[in-house]
């Protein structure tokens, strides 16, 4: 029996960090792109159950990551969310995680980081 490919929703408004993800992760996951927190919400509503976690950046316009983070879990979804960022304080990490964040990963990104990451979020 076929291994469940799980789609990940990237949500970034740097269209070459979602080329670089998706070079990575094509072969293994079905990829979904949007570039800002607006676009999460409006996704995840139009296709729902169909996401199986966010990966999302932090610094996107209109709606940042820390904005859409604590919508999404008011609005009652629980998928996972992985949060990416060049730059994060001790402080903004306990932050996120009361969000509702599950894991934060630094840019630069390394492939076989991110795909562990993703490997031990999604058997969870």
């Amino acid at each position: 029996m076929e291994e469940k490919k799980y789609t990940l929703l990237v949500a970034d408004d740097e269209q070459v960090n979602f080329y670089l993800l998706e070079m990575w992760l094509k072969e293994k996951y079905n990829l979904a792109h949007v570039t800002d927190g607006t676009e999460v919400l409006f996704y995840l509503k139009k296709y729902p159950n169909q996401v199986d976690l966010i990966v999302m950046d932090l610094n996107m316009p209109i709606l940042n990551g820390k904005a859409t983070i604590a919508q999404l879990r008011k609005e009652g979804f629980t998928l996972p969310i992985i949060v990416q960022s060049a730059f994060i304080l001790e402080e903004e990490l306990e932050e996120l995680k009361a969000l509702g964040c599950d894991d934060v990963i630094e840019k630069p990104l390394h492939q076989k980081e991110l795909e562990h990451l993703l490997v031990t979020i999604l058997k969870k």
